[in-house]
């Protein structure tokens, strides 16, 4: 079931970046363009606190 569907400018940053953007705003995720690679990247909070990084391979 979808909750929510919303529409989000994909940002370019740095693992880093994206990391602090995260905390800050309090998300659980985010997704980004990596600045360093060029490609998407996923940032997700798992539920024993680390954080989970997902680089596709392409």
């Amino acid at each position: 079931m979808i909750i929510a569907e919303d529409k989000i400018k994909i940002q370019t940053l740095s693992v880093s970046e994206a990391l602090m953007i995260m905390n800050l705003n309090e998300q659980n995720a985010i997704l980004f363009r990596n600045s360093k690679s060029k490609k998407l990247n996923f940032l997700s909070k798992k539920n024993d606190g680390n954080i989970s990084w997902i680089e596709p391979k392409i």
